[in-house]
């Protein structure tokens, strides 16, 4: 199953213009479109995580999605080390 995007624009010669934000959802919409079927479980993760930081209220998740609980012990911890960055 596909779903196509359709833009609706005025006759030729009429003045014609889009935000940004407009480009932007165009963009996305493209490159959603032309990714393979493969890709799309990352991309449905990747927009909701973006779709969920942005959003006021945050989208609520059915508590059915998220993980059972594990029980875990710590048996040890790890502390990374520090690598200094230098400017140029």
């Amino acid at each position: 199953m596909h779903v196509f995007l359709g833009l609706c624009v005025p006759e030729y010669g009429e003045e014609f213009h889009m935000t940004n934000y407009e480009t932007s959802r165009m963009v996305c919409h493209l490159v959603i479109q032309n990714l393979p079927d493969s890709a799309m479980g990352d991309a449905v993760e990747s927009l909701k995580g973006m779709y969920e930081f942005y959003r006021d209220p945050p989208l609520a998740i059915p508590v059915t999605a998220r993980n059972p609980p594990v029980k875990a012990t710590v048996s040890r911890s790890y502390t990374a080390p520090v690598y200094p960055i230098t400017e140029e």
